[in-house]
């Protein structure tokens, strides 16, 4: 697996009962508001999917864990390849931000904060 697939994978889209508004990273925040993508950390996260410069990702299930966590399986495609992959998301203090990574891979967290 590519790092560029492996980056997008990390971001996954959220449940939308903890997504109140759109998140991303500043390069995702930047291309909502019409600024083509720099970069592939350009990500955004709708209550629904996960929108990046070459890769969507479709919620098929989401899982109510402990500890303020959510186990989120997502349908992805992109780049000619389609794959599906559980998720961790997990809520932060600080309610601008959330925190995702592959359930397999914990070590590999990405930072989303609200697009404003």
């Amino acid at each position: 697996m590519s790092f560029r697939r492996f980056a997008i994978l990390t971001a996954i889209a959220m449940p939308a009962a903890a997504l109140a508004q759109v998140y991303g990273t500043p390069e995702g925040c930047a291309m909502l508001a019409g600024t083509p993508p720099q970069s592939d950390t350009a990500w955004v996260l709708t209550p629904a999917e996960l929108r990046a410069h070459e890769s969507t990702c479709n919620v098929i299930e989401n899982q109510t864990l402990d500890s303020g966590k959510s186990r989120i399986t997502a349908s992805c495609s992109g780049e000619g390849a389609e794959w599906t992959q559980a998720y961790i998301l997990e809520s932060t203090a600080d309610v601008d931000k959330k925190i995702f990574y592959p359930e397999v891979s914990p070590n590999f967290p990405t930072e989303f904060k609200a697009c404003e």
